[in-house]
């Protein structure tokens, strides 16, 4: 059976960060290419990743705030921004002027928002399934679209970090269900299970689940702003994902490739990784 473990074998864990306490997990030399992962999870979100895009980039999988290993602070009157103040930071102290930024579901807010607002540090932009994207109400097909069940399972999970619990919250991701390996599972059991965790994981849902959570969630104008290559990367199954929206985003993008992955839900750099990840090969070394 395929191991977290062994997928991330010749990766480096560590530590980085002036202003946050970031983990991340790195390999590959070259361009960089920085990898946010969705709402609850953490870094191991791409571990069936890593090493196959560090044949080509300079590769840095993070833990995001309040989630992880990474820094939890106080989320203050703005807790979104301190997102891109995190990618900033870790920019500013590994050295990198400029980077590949990606991020799938809620992860995609930060890599968005610098997009739009600080470019000069983004080459090339990848957005997975991203959320915190103001969608038109039509731009669905019913409960594929529906955040609220994930939400529920999460919250659940937090007050009951059993197996159970957990799969059934990372289950809910996947078009296929039986690609949730135990491993992950106790991965996920271990960050929950933590006082320190639950409780970070617990302030994120608090916030994410508010007006707060939602004041920058990006406009159509704002879209069609964007200058910054963009890659849109879809699926079509499981929940959560309403290819419709993918269709969407990638007509209002100026400066877009769209790529659908078939046979994959919430997470396709999970269930389809080679696809994921040779399509963001080849997009980021596509010529602007």
């Amino acid at each position: 059976m395929q191991s977290i473990w062994l997928d991330l074998m010749g990766t480096e864990v560590r530590f980085v960060g002036k202003r946050y306490r970031t983990r991340i997990i790195e390999a590959g030399e070259g361009e960089p290419l920085i990898l946010a992962h969705g709402g609850g999870g953490h870094a191991e979100h791409y571990s069936r990743n890593i090493l196959r895009l560090a044949q080509h980039f300079h590769v840095i999988a993070f833990d995001s705030l309040w989630h992880g290993y990474s820094s939890a602070p106080d989320p203050g009157p703005d807790p979104m921004l301190l997102f891109s103040e995190q990618i900033l930071d870790l920019l500013d102290t590994m050295g990198i002027e400029k980077a590949n930024i990606g991020g799938a579901s809620a992860g995609a807010f930060a890599p968005l928002w610098l997009a739009l607002n600080r470019p000069e540090r983004v080459d090339k932009l990848v957005l997975i399934v991203p959320g915190h994207i103001q969608y038109p109400s039509d731009a669905a097909s019913g409960d594929r679209a529906d955040y609220s069940q994930l939400r529920t399972r999460t919250l659940a999970a937090l007050d009951d970090v059993t197996p159970s619990s957990i799969r059934s919250r990372l289950e809910w991701l996947m078009a296929d269900p039986s690609v949730v390996t135990d491993e992950l599972v106790d991965v996920r059991a271990k960050i929950y299970g933590s006082l320190a965790g639950n409780q970070a994981t617990r302030t994120y849902y608090g916030f994410n689940s508010s007006e707060l959570g939602h004041a920058h969630d990006f406009s159509r104008q704002e879209l069609e702003g964007l200058r910054v290559p963009t890659l849109v990367l879809w699926a079509t199954g499981g929940n959560g994902v309403a290819p419709e929206r993918g269709e969407w985003l990638a007509s209002v993008l100026p400066n877009v490739r769209h790529r659908v992955i078939e046979g994959a839900g919430h997470w396709p750099q999970w269930e389809r990784p080679e696809e994921h990840d040779n399509a963001i090969i080849d997009f980021i070394n596509e010529p602007s």
